[in-house]
């Protein structure tokens, strides 16, 4: 960035995503910060889900923050749970403030998700200071709020969310749909690639022997991709197939979603720089579920897989199965060779298009050439500018 770090404000961040370099959301925050100066930021992480202390940002002060969090809420429960939860932050400002009173800070960080972000919202209000929005998730849709409050939840994010001094979208979809909901312009923030990891300079070798091999690498979070997963091996069985699965998925686990099958690999979660080198060598292509579920729409829609920083970087063959309306299957439409889309459920489908991959060496050629060029959309240095320029115009 042509800023000097002097012109960036005392940042402080407030939620219960925590700041490290493991997976997900949490390591996007950690990139977005890694090089803001330590002695100007501070973070209050909620104490139920504190960050892994030797993966934090170095020097940067992180002090924790009782947001009422519990991991253990009966299901019948966890509506309510939630909206007493989010009464509790949209309170916490004095806390805030005086957790915060020695660091001076000049703008506050919040990303909407659960409820903490809420928080540094009413902090900011009160001490009048510019509240800088990262928004990943359509959060008045997936806020686990009871049905009949809703409403009322998304009148608190359009309250929160036009008041913003920036508003981050993590996708152009999701800024779209927020303008024209809300009546404001957002900013567009694609998830970034770590940058400590070199991205390949070329599309992977194809493997010339052994079955066809599909990778998953993530989350299964939603009934939906974890039904097109199963989907997946399934159609593997069919062709002779075999799936490697790069997710916190235990055996018993694996079992109880039919996913503990001799051609399934179960390899756990692991770090990005084995995990590009493992997909390289091992795989033929990396699998993109986006769900078909009706009351999961809206969040496939607005939200982006945050997994395509690392498939693209990896070079191999992306094969995205959703709904057109969903973000993957739209970004894969407008981007050439980026992805080959599978556009309906089930197996069957799925079979055919793994079919014709593997039979369609030029085919495999392009793919993999397409996502090279595509994951140029997720440049760390390109984001990280763009976030600290935000940031920094008040």
């Amino acid at each position: 960035m042509s800023s000097p770090g002097a012109r960036l404000p005392r940042l402080l961040y407030v939620g219960d995503v925590p700041i490290d370099s493991t997976v997900a959301g949490q390591a996007l925050l950690h990139r977005l910060l890694r090089e803001y100066p330590p002695d100007r930021l501070m973070v209050l992480e909620d104490v139920g889900r504190p960050s892994v202390r030797e993966l934090r940002l170095p020097g940067v002060t992180y002090r924790p923050l009782d947001l009422g969090t519990s991991r253990f809420v009966p299901g019948r429960l966890t509506g309510p749970y939630h909206v007493l939860r989010a009464l509790r932050c949209g309170l916490a400002g004095q806390t805030v403030a005086r957790l915060s009173r020695e660091f001076a800070p000049e703008a506050v960080l919040a990303v909407a998700q659960w409820e903490g972000w809420l928080a540094g919202a009413a902090f900011a209000r009160s001490a009048r200071l510019p509240l800088h929005l990262v928004v990943h998730d359509d959060w008045p849709n997936t806020n686990a709020w009871p049905s009949l409050l809703r409403q009322i939840g998304n009148g608190v994010f359009r309250k929160r969310y036009r008041a913003a001094s920036s508003r981050m979208c993590v996708s152009p979809f999701m800024e779209a749909e927020y303008r024209n909901r809300y009546g404001v312009s957002g900013s567009v923030l694609l998830p970034l690639r770590d940058p400590s990891v070199p991205s390949e300079q070329s599309p992977a070798p194809r493997r010339r022997s052994g079955p066809l091999t599909v990778a998953y690498a993530g989350t299964l979070y939603t009934l939906g991709y974890t039904s097109l997963v199963r989907g997946l091996a399934d159609a593997l069985a069919r062709i002779g197939g075999r799936l490697l699965l790069f997710t916190p998925l235990s055996t018993p686990a694996a079992a109880a979603n039919g996913l503990a099958r001799p051609h399934v690999e179960l390899r756990g979660l692991v770090p990005v720089r084995v995990l590009r080198q493992v997909l390289r060598e091992q795989a033929d292509a990396l699998f993109l579920p986006m769900s078909f579920l009706p009351r999961e729409a809206v969040t496939m829609a607005l939200n982006f897989p945050s997994k395509l920083t690392e498939y693209t970087a990896v070079a191999l063959p992306i094969v995205v199965q959703g709904p057109e309306g969903s973000s993957a299957v739209r970004w894969a439409r407008t981007t050439p060779d980026a992805a080959l889309v599978v556009p309906e459920p089930g197996a069957d489908a799925l079979a055919h298009a793994l079919q014709g991959l593997a039979g369609d060496p030029r085919l495999w050629d392009r793919l993999s050439a397409g996502a090279l060029r595509a994951g140029a959309a997720f440049d760390y240095q390109r984001g990280r500018d763009a976030f600290l320029q935000l940031v920094a115009h008040v």
